[in-house]
């Protein structure tokens, strides 16, 4: 009878002890971003913290314990504290929704509508579900042709419509289009758009390497392919900044696509210095994008300069693409 007290006491207590060891390692990744913790971070907080939770309740199964319950509410703080999808359910609470239709103005001033959109095998399908919430811009990834880009910019705004890119990045838009020379990577597009009340904005459509998701955690080549992964992605986009910081002539600027990376990743640590989060800022509703249908992570993006003010964003299930449409409405200060 000792020998089953001691065993029912060890496991009772050993499953909430593994679960905080899990919950400092885990949090420690996030916080620090770590290259090397790609595999741990790759995936959303609050799936470590259901992970977490199972393990306290398989303990609880032997010896049920105040310390269980304790570890149960710290994992339950720093999922609600740091997941990603936390700030658009509030919103939403609070009652902020994007409208569907194009507002005119918000306040006193102008409003831009921004979307993006990852057409999947560069479906004209797909970008035209974008057409009912009247977008003035839309950043493409997984872009049609050019000359189809072309054709549904005219579809979109009529003899307005103008196109630039196509086949990898694309953005169609109401305003005049002014290409960047200087954005020759098939990873990214860089334009200036001129609208016709004399509004002049930098828009960058972006596509980066493709993730790499991994559940073989065991494996040390499951970390290492993680770990060489991002840095790709990194090196990706301090070359398109770098572009970018060079030539948007002092304009606004906002950057938007396809990063391939969850909302969390350290990987926006670039971006956070010069642009704001416009989903994090103003977004409501779940604003995960990927997979369509079950969206667990936020890998479609939208991103602006300080002097662009994000007033209302929102995710939106798409019938054609395996990624959601993102649409956001912006004021220039």
């Amino acid at each position: 009878m000792a020998l089953l007290r001691f065993i029912r006491v060890f496991a009772g207590f050993s499953g909430p002890i593994l679960s905080l060891a899990l919950h400092f390692f885990v949090t420690l990744c996030y916080i620090k971003g770590w290259d090397k913790a790609t595999a741990v971070t790759v995936f959303p907080l609050w799936s470590w913290a259901l992970v977490g939770i199972l393990i306290v309740f398989t303990g609880w199964l032997f010896m049920r314990n105040k310390f269980g319950l304790l570890v149960v509410s710290v994992w339950a703080i720093t999922a609600l504290v740091g997941a990603d999808e936390i700030p658009g359910i509030l919103h939403s609470i609070q009652g902020k929704k994007l409208p569907e239709t194009h507002p005119e103005t918000h306040g006193e001033k102008a409003v831009i509508r921004v979307a993006t959109i990852n057409c999947m095998d560069r479906r004209a399908e797909a970008l035209l579900e974008a057409k009912p919430y009247a977008p003035d811009v839309v950043l493409v990834q997984e872009s049609p042709s050019a000359g189809r880009l072309r054709q549904i910019s005219q579809q979109f705004y009529g003899k307005d419509g103008t196109s630039y890119g196509g086949s990898f990045c694309g953005i169609i838009t109401r305003g005049k289009v002014t290409p960047i020379a200087n954005s020759r990577n098939p990873r990214y597009t860089h334009a200036t758009v001129s609208f016709a009340d004399g509004r002049t904005i930098d828009v960058v459509s972006i596509h980066l390497k493709h993730a790499i998701t991994r559940w073989d955690l065991w494996d040390k080549d499951c970390w290492r392919t993680h770990y060489h992964n991002r840095k790709i992605r990194r090196q990706e986009l301090v070359e398109i900044l770098t572009e970018v910081s060079l030539n948007h002539g002092g304009r606004p600027v906002i950057v938007g696509g396809d990063f391939n990376a969850p909302a969390s990743d350290a990987v926006f640590n670039l971006l956070r210095y010069r642009f704001l989060d416009s989903y994090r800022a103003a977004g409501s509703g779940w604003g995960n994008t990927f997979f369509n249908r079950l969206p667990v992570l936020r890998i479609d993006q939208l991103w602006a300069t300080y002097d662009v003010t994000p007033v209302n964003a929102r995710a939106f299930p798409t019938r054609n693409s395996d990624h959601r449409l993102l649409v956001c409405d912006y004021t220039l200060d």
